[in-house]
């Protein structure tokens, strides 16, 4: 690991031990050994912190321990039992960062600190441990994720999903073939099919949608310097995504209204399956994304697309304007996208739970208000609870009616042991996907 990769993987980590929220500058984002540390680590935060509290006890501290200087244990400890690294190894790369941030009454201690780790055992740290604290220190899992899927799926099927969202890379990717031209389109696809064969890419085509791949997604950054990315004639998604963006139907001539729409990947969808012959109007309340959307959609010429900034919840329309179709893609816990967001798990709790509860109980209701009789309202979260899922649109069956999802779509959680007509879920250990809720339901009165 370079010099600026350390520097910048340890100020990283000194923010996250700040509790700050903060996005991931362009800088960082271009520098992979920095990203892959610093979300490794938060990926497995929990458990780094259990090794260092259990070992740090052992260790007589005679100055204070800075942030800087539990950074770098974390480090150290992800370095040696994740990559068994050797501490010659670990401290060589480290020995410049040292000589310049660590002051020198710290540094005995530092060494003191990983000859303890070298004792370091499983049995003896959990022997007081209940199977519950036991679960999430091993597998990373936090306790409130635990306790609140507990009454709706095995352990061992909790285990799974989370497993499978702290390996990004054994989760597949999918490549959506985007035109508005039909012949073009079938064209397009079989020569980016011939382009998977000749650079042996690895992949399935799509039986639920027409025109899209799915390949590893270890095989992404080659697919973003191809001619057919660069002429915006792929878009790289969550296949979860696009088979929620599939379920609202979308026709010629419907009239659809795509609420907390940024980053616009839906957007596109909803438009390219009509071949641009639809009416959408996309709303986002974030400035910054909607202006991020605008220049995605340009770039894909989804020309039948009016953006709009604003707050959903009541949205800058008419109170009179109703739509056929309404997609809410509603903010949430993301407690389904550990993969890309591992730094999310150690926000759940109650309050970040109810606080996204109650924004989408809002959503719901604009949503309602703005969807003609007879028209459809499709509802996802990615999310893993029933309060973001079935807790959350049970109450809309008085003025909603349930429409059948497609088998491929898993059953929803049992609520009062019965399952809730109109929604589904997609699981990372079933489906290869994020954790996903759905729901689809048409407006009475038509």
């Amino acid at each position: 690991m370079n010099q600026d990769s350390l520097q910048r993987v340890i100020g990283l980590l000194i923010r996250f031990l700040n509790s700050e929220t903060f996005p991931l500058s362009e800088k960082v984002r271009k520098d992979r050994t920095s990203i892959h540390y610093y979300s490794e680590i938060v990926r497995y935060w929990n458990k780094i912190n259990f090794i260092y509290s259990y070992t740090i006890r052992a260790v007589k501290h005679t100055v204070d321990i800075t942030t800087t200087i539990k950074a770098l244990y974390f480090l150290i400890i992800y370095r040696k039992f994740w990559e068994n690294a050797t501490f010659e190894k670990i401290l060589n790369d480290l020995q410049p960062f040292i000589k310049l941030h660590v002051p020198n009454r710290s540094k005995k201690s530092l060494l003191n600190f990983y000859s303890k780790l070298q004792t370091f055992s499983w049995t003896k740290a959990f022997s007081n441990k209940s199977i519950l604290e036991k679960i999430s220190i091993d597998k990373a899992i936090p306790t409130f994720v635990l306790r609140r899927l507990k009454p709706y799926l095995q352990p061992n099927f909790i285990v799974e999903n989370m497993e499978k969202l702290d390996t990004p890379e054994n989760l597949k990717t999918a490549i959506a073939i985007i035109e508005i031209q039909r012949n073009i389109k079938n064209d397009l696809k079989e020569n980016f099919k011939a382009f998977l064969i000749e650079k042996k890419i690895p992949f399935s085509e799509d039986p639920i949608i027409n025109s899209m791949f799915i390949i590893p997604s270890t095989h992404v950054s080659q697919i973003l310097q191809t001619r057919f990315y660069k002429r915006s004639n792929l878009l790289i998604l969550d296949k979860g995504s696009a088979y929620i963006a599939r379920l609202l139907s979308p026709e010629k001539k419907d009239s659809i209204l795509d609420m907390c729409a940024a980053p616009g990947i839906k957007t596109i969808l909803l438009s390219n399956l009509c071949f641009n012959q639809n009416t959408i109007v996309a709303v986002d309340f974030d400035l910054a994304r909607v202006y991020e959307m605008k220049d995605m959609l340009k770039s894909y010429k989804t020309s039948s697309v009016s953006i709009m900034n604003g707050d959903s919840i009541d949205p800058p329309l008419r109170n009179d304007t109703k739509f056929d179709k309404i997609l809410l893609d509603a903010p949430c816990t993301g407690s389904g996208t550990f993969s890309s967001h591992p730094e999310l798990k150690w926000r759940q709790n109650r309050s970040f739970l109810y606080q996204n509860v109650t924004l989408q109980e809002k959503l719901i209701k604009s949503a309602f208000s703005h969807l003609r009789p007879g028209g459809t309202l499709v509802y996802s979260t990615c999310s893993l609870y029933a309060e973001e899922g079935e807790l959350q649109t049970k109450h809309l069956l008085d003025k909603l009616i349930p429409m059948d999802l497609p088998e491929y779509f898993s059953d929803p959680y049992r609520i009062n042991d019965t399952l809730p007509e109109g929604m589904g879920r997609l699981f990372p250990a079933l489906h290869g996907t994020k954790g996903f809720f759905v729901a689809k339901f048409k407006k009475k009165g038509a």
